[in-house]
């Protein structure tokens, strides 16, 4: 038996138990997923096996902002004072993201194709956390309620980009692995999942749009196109969700979180990113060194309150319950708690996702769906949703498939047949 060929094949293996066991969570140091203890045994074996010059190039860059961020929460607690509880919390966050990272990558050992199963099992994964309530979310847990969203629909998005993959290999099924994507995007839409449905929508719209070309390298002036054909795509798919949710199309659920979020002067984005009006004014306030690692002032979280008021939204629930200074993003969050360094790391992260689009459309292969649902989401992310607990497994494993994408998966991925 081929001993390289078996090595592959336990981490494969390794790599799927760990993306199943991020539903495993351990209460140490405030809450740990197995995924993280699993990383963290397998990294020293993965450095003596492959050795630390597999580290190179934008994974040592990742490595490398990484340790600048948590420089600058280590300053930040320190000019803080910030409590021991909150600086273990906020310091191990950062620690297990880069071991996460460090060992995904040495397991992946440079094949997409390893990353691609990795991923999908985490939205399987994250599926099983919805459904068990893991996530410890205040929301409907219903395959077709507020929770599709929040694991189903991401589950069955990236299915169908598996899918389509498939379909797209061969000419006579090119059209059906077309039309899927959009097919899930519908389905988004249709169960109120706004964010989902556009993402999911712009990505099935770059796949139909890169796959009218055979040629795999796309000029300048067709990405240009293509981008104009993006931007235009994405405000046809706010705007058919606005006419949809306000029209009662999509049920009085969503036609009432709708007209909340749509009903003050700052329009449904921001009405839907509240948190923004409070971190953005934390960063205005402390731009360089940040709040602390969990950062706490009530203060933040009272202004929120009265600018949203003040711009005629309803307030729901009790924000006021938390101190925690509201962020609801990557970048906004990690500047807020470890200042301007914290907003260096996800800048680079960003360029990096825009990286990896670029050369996901610009060299079009049966995966460049799949590779552009990660690509938008990640960037989504890192823009609007809070740096959560599995998000330190799931970001680190999206940010590798985006490295590849920029340093060799296009090259190794096959092209549709016939084209």
């Amino acid at each position: 038996m081929d001993k390289r060929r078996t090595f592959v094949n336990v981490e494969t293996l390794y790599l799927i138990l760990c993306a199943a066991s991020i539903v495993i969570e351990i209460s140490v140091i405030g809450r740990l997923m197995l995924a993280d203890l699993l990383f963290g045994a397998a990294l020293p074996f993965l450095i003596a096996k492959r050795g630390a010059s597999m580290i190179g190039g934008r994974a040592k860059s990742f490595l490398l902002f990484a340790s600048l961020w948590l420089l600058g929460a280590v300053a930040t607690d320190t000019i803080r004072s910030t409590p021991f509880e909150d600086i273990a919390r906020g310091w191990s966050r950062l620690i297990f993201f880069a071991v996460n990272f460090t060992s995904i990558w040495l397991l992946v050992d440079g094949k997409w194709q390893r990353i691609v199963v990795f991923i999908y099992c985490l939205f399987i994964a994250v599926a099983i956390r919805r459904y068990f309530s893991i996530d410890q979310l205040d929301i409907d847990n219903a395959v077709f309620g507020s929770g599709w969203k929040f694991g189903y629909g991401q589950l069955l998005t990236a299915t169908s980009f598996i899918l389509s993959a498939l379909l797209m290999y061969y000419p006579m099924t090119r059209l059906a692995g077309i039309s899927l994507p959009f097919a899930a995007s519908a389905v988004d839409l249709a169960l109120n999942a706004r964010n989902l449905f556009g993402i999911t929508g712009l990505s099935a719209a770059v796949v139909a749009f890169a796959s009218s070309r055979r040629r795999r390298r796309l000029s300048p002036i067709f990405l240009t196109v293509a981008t104009m054909v993006g931007l235009a795509t994405g405000w046809g798919l706010l705007s058919a969700y606005g006419y949809a949710a306000a029209s009662g199309m999509l049920g009085v659920d969503a036609k009432d979180k709708y007209d909340l979020q749509s009903s003050g002067s700052l329009g449904i984005l921001l009405g839907g990113r509240a948190d923004s009006l409070a971190s953005t004014q934390a960063i205005i306030d402390s731009p360089i060194i940040g709040h602390g690692s969990w950062a706490r002032d009530i203060s933040y979280v009272e202004l929120m309150v009265s600018r949203l008021e003040a711009a005629g939204y309803e307030v729901e629930g009790d924000p006021l319950s938390s101190d925690l200074i509201p962020s609801h993003s990557h970048l906004l969050g990690a500047w807020v708690e470890a200042g301007i360094l914290g907003a260096v790391f996800w800048l680079w992260a960003s360029w990096i996702a825009i990286c990896g689009l670029y050369n996901a459309i610009t060299r079009v292969t049966v995966f460049t769906g799949f590779i552009t649902f990660v690509g938008i989401s990640l960037l989504w992310d890192i823009l609007f949703s809070p740096f959560a607990l599995e998000r330190r497994v799931i970001t680190a494993a999206w940010l590798i498939l985006m490295i590849l994408t920029i340093e060799s998966a296009p090259s190794g991925t096959p092209q549709t047949r016939g084209s």
